[in-house]
């Protein structure tokens, strides 16, 4: 069964497809296994720019007229040179050709592209222009700010998985700065797998939806899956993969969209450029219109990061129509009103749709690790964001550069009253229904939730109305023992609260009234939050069984207190 639907799928591809454009699950044993894209400052290696290919299969290669492209320039080996197999060769420039070939075998290319320090897409071509291997790196995948810096090489970790992308390159651990023609140092078995998702999904015309993928995927099984548009009465007539990543699709369909529907998109079993099939995926799609003003607003802003950090600027939809950020721009604006520094959100095509939020930092991987985020599919890499002081300033969101969408003149000054360090803390917007240039709508982020929500709710979000004072402070479970079991270790003492800007100090008492120990001082609540407590007194000794009280005193910035006392339970 299973290469009887290998061979439909092949003879599918032959009939609907372009050659160049279709690419089964990866069977071709050259791929690329070693870029250096930046040779200066120079480590050990010549001062050259190379690429390193590994034939892994069982037979040799003739490399004549192979090609290596970077979309705008392409090089062609001239030369009859037998690749032999599980054997690496380097690529490089005529110029470079007698420095590296003494190093190992090496081929000069006749117009060798030009590799971008900042990231690039390169792709293997065989004599005949069919895409056989393409990667697309970025400076990202060092994993080391030093080493991308220069002079060091990135290595493909896994040459089981050559198209896994990100997840299986980063810099050499070689002294010299890499290892060309050579087994790479960073060379392993890479278990990391990444889930097949959907990115984004848009309408570029009625009869035009474009799907982008996280990664490779089998454009011949791709051919025979099941996709359904929800809500669209027509039928998809054609299908493709484009090349040369193999990430993104094309979908044409027999009847127009309506501009004003978001339509949910369903695709079930993809499979990756390992034949590895991934759950069922769902997307919202649908046809991109001119935001007007307050449909695209400014959420949440890190601008007084520390110093290994970086600036955000979160984004909410709050309209009815997919929005394309392609087109919108963030400037810094002046006292004088004068628009300036004015980037692009995006330098592709990306639907953002209502109810969804966006994160833009120049360092993505820092807010990543740095904040809860749960889904990293919406944290953009911009590669430059305006100026953001760390007293006051002005951001603006604008459409084409011209018609103003949003702007937030923040202060440090809004940051909640009792904070004693605003470094690294996110101010958050109150209401979506309130104005954005109001003080009133934005205060800091709870300390609950990590000092910011890049992608996620806001801690002071007021949407949920459902916050009752009877039930501001509930502890679980109902009794705790602290003796590290596994079993009611520790406290759970959530707080439901119906404004922001609250700090806690929670005191532990015995039943005689003798105080204990302090569980938190001066702690920023958000609307949510949760403390934990572990059972121990100030010396960190397990409590004796018996009954305790919990006295949690509460103090906003409008100087309005309130204490809440409960009983805790401890058994031993």
């Amino acid at each position: 069964m299973f290469m009887k639907n290998q061979l439909v799928a092949l003879l599918l591809c032959a009939l609907l497809s372009h050659e160049s454009r279709c690419q089964q699950a990866f069977h071709h044993s050259l791929f690329i296994s070693e870029i250096f894209a930046d040779p200066s400052p120079a480590v050990a290696l010549p001062p050259y720019e190379f690429v390193e290919w590994y034939n892994s299969g069982n037979d040799s290669i003739d490399l004549f007229k192979w090609k290596l492209t970077d979309g705008s320039t392409t090089g062609i080996i001239s030369t009859h040179y037998k690749l032999g197999p599980k054997s690496y060769v380097i690529l490089c420039s005529n110029s470079a050709l007698g420095s590296y070939s003494a190093l190992a075998p090496t081929v000069a290319l006749s117009s060798f592209p030009s590799l971008n320090n900042e990231g690039d897409t390169l792709t293997i071509l065989s004599p005949t222009n069919q895409t056989v291997f393409s990667v697309a790196y970025t400076d990202d995948w060092y994993l080391n700010d030093f080493k991308k810096a220069g002079g060091w090489s990135l290595e493909l970790i896994d040459l089981l998985r050559p198209c896994s992308g990100s997840v299986n390159w980063k810099a050499s651990t070689f002294a010299i700065g890499g290892t060309p023609g050579k087994p790479n140092s960073v060379k392993g078995q890479n278990e990391t797998k990444t889930a097949i998702r959907i990115n984004n999904a848009r309408a570029i015309n009625g009869r035009t939806v474009m799907v982008d993928f996280n990664q490779t995927i089998d454009s011949a099984a791709f051919l025979t899956i099941p996709i359904t548009i929800q809500g669209y009465s027509g039928s998809i007539l054609k299908r493709e993969l484009v090349p040369p990543l193999f990430q993104q699709a094309r979908l044409g369909i027999n009847s127009d969209l309506d501009s004003v529907i978001v339509y949910n998109l369903t695709i079930e079993k993809i499979s990756n450029c390992y034949g590895e099939v991934g759950t069922k995926q769902e997307a919202k799609c649908g046809m991109a219109l001119a935001p007007k003003p307050g449909v695209v607003l400014i959420n949440e802003l890190l601008f007084d990061p520390p110093p290994e950090g970086a600036d955000y600027i979160e984004c909410y939809h709050a309209g009815t129509n997919a929005v394309n950020l392609k087109e919108l721009v963030i400037s810094q604006r002046s006292e004088s009103g004068i628009f300036s520094n004015s980037y692009p959100l995006t330098e592709r095509s990306f639907f953002l749709y209502p109810g969804e939020r966006i994160v833009f930092s120049e360092k993505p991987e820092w807010v990543r690790s740095h904040y809860p985020m749960q889904d990293s599919l919406h944290l953009f890499k911009i590669a430059q964001l305006p100026s953001l002081p760390d007293d006051k300033g002005w951001v603006a969101l604008r459409y084409q550069a011209s018609i103003l969408i949003d702007e937030f003149r923040y202060h440090k000054d809004m940051h909640y009253g009792l904070l004693n360090n605003p470094e690294g803390v996110a101010l958050e917007r109150i209401s979506i229904k309130s104005p954005t240039d109001k003080a009133f709508n934005w205060t800091s982020a709870a300390a609950s939730v990590g000092f910011g929500t890049p992608g996620l709710v806001n801690s002071a979000s007021t949407t949920d109305s459902s916050r009752t004072e009877s039930g501001m402070m509930k502890l679980s479970p109902e009794y705790i023992s602290p003796n590290n079991d596994g079993r009611n270790d520790r406290l759970s003492i959530q707080f439901s609260l119906n404004r922001p800007n609250w700090q806690v100090t929670i005191k532990l008492y015995d039943i005689t009234g003798r105080f204990i120990r302090k569980v938190v001082e001066q702690y920023t609540l958000g609307l949510e939050s949760e403390i934990f407590y572990n059972g121990t007194d100030e010396h960190n000794l397990p409590l004796n069984s018996g009954h305790y009280v919990l006295l949690a005193e509460l103090l906003n910035t409008d100087g309005e207190t309130k204490r809440v006392k409960r009983m805790l339970t401890v058994v031993n």
